[in-house]
């Protein structure tokens, strides 16, 4: 594995009046590893699962949203930061 690669995601929950919203943090990778690492997270939603995801570049966030919108999701959005965006999915 390149050095310059991450090998894990950064992983923290959240309690809010909805439940638990874990928050995935990809701002280390870049595309294709950040929509990879995002899919899978997706695949493992059960219904009614809520996650958020921080990206750390507007290609990764390009990605990940086109993703989404083939599979008829639509994502809450905000952006933290010039290159920090965290889509907000619901299963």
């Amino acid at each position: 594995t390149p050095s310059n690669i991450p090998v894990f995601t950064n992983i923290s929950w959240k309690w809010n009046q909805k439940g638990l919203t874990m928050r995935y943090d990809l701002s280390d990778f870049i595309c294709p590893l950040s929509k990879m690492e995002a899919t899978e997270i997706i695949d493992g939603l059960d219904g009614g699962e809520t996650v958020r995801i921080l990206l750390g570049d507007q290609d990764s966030l390009k990605s990940v949203a086109q993703e989404l919108k083939t599979r008829g999701i639509k994502p809450g959005f905000e952006q933290e930061s010039e290159s920090r965006f965290v889509l907000t999915i619901t299963r």
